[in-house]
C-alpha cells in the first residue's frame, strides 16, 4: 500500500504559494495529488533538494510555481536570464527523469509587496511562455492575468494581508485554469 501511496495524478511543488495551497486535495478532486511545496524555495533550492522533493513519486503530471529567484533582495536575486537557465536545467532534468509527464507551469504572479519588479516578472513570463511553445512537455498557464482588475492592476480582494500570497478565491481561479 505504501508503494501505491507514490502513484499520484499530479505533484505540485514550488515555493510558498503551492505550500498554502490550503484545500488544494478538495479543490482538485477527484485528482490524487500532492503538495511539495515549501517556503522560500527558489528554482535553484529545488534543484539542490531535487531528489527530497521527487521523494520516488510516479506523478501523471507536475505543476510547478516558484518566484523567489527574484524578490527585490539585492544580494540573492537572479538576473531574468539566470532565472530562464536555472528552469531551462530543471525541465531537461524532468524531461530525462520523467519523459512522458507533462508539467504545468504557472506564471509568475504579480503583487503589491514586489510591485517594482512586474517587468522582470513579465520577462520571465513571456520567456518561459515561448520556450513551452516549443517543448513537447512543459505547458505555460497564465495564472496572472487571473489576479489582475480590467485595468491591470493586482486585485486586492484575492490576496492575503501580506500583499504577497492568494487567498481561497485566488487558489479556486488556479483551479479553474488548471482543471
Amino acid at each position: 500500500a505504501a508503494d501505491q501511496d507514490k502513484d499520484i495524478d499530479v505533484m505540485f511543488f514550488g515555493s510558498s504559494s503551492i505550500r498554502l495551497w490550503k484545500g488544494l486535495d478538495e479543490m482538485m478532486a477527484p485528482l490524487k495529488v500532492v503538495n511539495r511545496g515549501y517556503g522560500g524555495a527558489t528554482v535553484r533550492d529545488i534543484h539542490y533538494n531535487y531528489s527530497r522533493v521527487m521523494a520516488d513519486y510516479r506523478p501523471k503530471a507536475f505543476v510547478i510555481f516558484c518566484d523567489n529567484d527574484i524578490c527585490g533582495w539585492k544580494e540573492g536575486d537572479l538576473s531574468v536570464g539566470e532565472v530562464f537557465d536555472h528552469y531551462r536545467m530543471l525541465f531537461q532534468r524532468l524531461e530525462k527523469d520523467y519523459p512522458e509527464t507533462p508539467v504545468f507551469f504557472l506564471s509568475w504572479k504579480y503583487s503589491e509587496l514586489r510591485a517594482g519588479l512586474r517587468d522582470k516578472q513579465k520577462l520571465v513570463n513571456d520567456i518561459i511562455r515561448d520556450f513551452a511553445e516549443t517543448s513537447r512537455q512543459v505547458t505555460f498557464v497564465d495564472v496572472n492575468s487571473l489576479l489582475l482588475n480590467e485595468d491591470g492592476n493586482v486585485n486586492p480582494d484575492l490576496f492575503e494581508s501580506d500583499n504577497l500570497h492568494i487567498n481561497r478565491d485566488g487558489y479556486l481561479l488556479w483551479t479553474s485554469v488548471l482543471k
